[in-house]
């Protein structure tokens, strides 16, 4: 094998891809994989219940593009917001989306075995992940960003938010 190189926004997740990388898995799934693991160490920046976008190059075949971006709700449309001065970011009538960041595994895992590759089972894959959870019983290490904000919000909960013990 040649060289290679994995990386990621968190330490672990980006051992869990290249753990994988030097096992033979496609580079497909270990970013599955260190996905999965960032919804657990770094979770400010990516989660199961958020979005995804892929860009993915095979060696003398042009870019292959996924947007993993979940549909919004029915009522989404231009007229359900006649008469308001923005589109709430909260509540019943926000635009959110639906999540696409599962999907988005699926569509690459898909795209990755029509061109001739193999996948490892999704179970093998998101099995580092639930090792990482392991940390979350005894403290799991933050980075700076999200501990302020973290504390900002444990400081200053809005009205409608409660914590639980």
């Amino acid at each position: 094998m040649g060289s290679i190189a994995f990386t990621a926004p968190h330490s672990q997740a980006a051992d869990i891809g290249f753990a994988l990388l030097k096992q033979g898995a496609s580079a497909i799934d270990a970013m599955v994989a260190a996905a999965a693991a960032i919804t657990v160490v770094y979770p400010h920046m990516n989660s199961l219940g958020g979005d995804g976008f892929w860009l993915i190059h095979h060696p003398g075949q042009a870019p292959v593009a996924i947007d993993a971006c979940g549909t919004a709700a029915a009522l989404a449309e231009v007229g359900f917001y006649q008469g308001m001065s923005s589109i709430p970011t909260r509540g019943g009538a926000a635009a959110l989306t639906m999540a696409g960041t599962l999907e988005g595994w699926h569509q690459a895992r898909l795209w990755h075995t029509a061109q001739g590759g193999t996948v490892r089972p999704l179970g093998e894959l998101v099995a580092p992940a639930t090792g990482a959870m392991a940390g979350c019983a005894t403290g799991q290490q933050v980075n700076g960003k999200i501990g302020v904000r973290v504390e900002w919000h444990w400081l200053n909960p809005p009205g409608r938010w409660r914590f639980c013990d």
